[in-house]
């Protein structure tokens, strides 16, 4: 936990070299992608699933850690994603289900509340 701590900071980077969070969030993002069983094409990961949810778990805690530390002169302040985040194309998935369904069943279903929100 504390070398995968160490690699969150995000404080060691400068305008010509990336934070060690910016390295490691950029190599976490290419594991998942490489460990993906539906990108594979197999439904075989080559990671085993105790050691993969313990890595989850590892980074959960780790991530209410740091928020915690660097959120610690605001103790009031909620956590807070844009909803629009979600469905309005910024973030590409790349083949990964969301939580809550594929991208194009939840346009289509709740496509009056996105109309009502987004005013599409």
């Amino acid at each position: 936990k504390n070398l995968i701590q160490i690699l969150l900071n995000n404080t060691d980077g400068d305008p010509y070299s990336p934070s060690s969070r910016s390295i490691f969030l950029s190599k976490l993002r290419k594991f998942v992608m490489d460990n993906n069983a539906e990108m594979r094409g197999l439904y075989s990961s080559s990671t085993q699933p105790a050691i993969g949810l313990s890595f989850l778990c590892t980074l959960l805690d780790l991530a209410r850690t740091l928020r915690d530390e660097e959120l610690q002169d605001e103790p009031d302040t909620k956590p807070y994603i844009d909803y629009r985040f979600y469905y309005d194309g910024t973030f590409k998935y790349t083949n990964i289900d969301r939580i809550g369904g594929v991208l194009s069943y939840l346009r289509k279903h709740f496509r009056t509340q996105l109309v009502e929100k987004l005013g599409f």
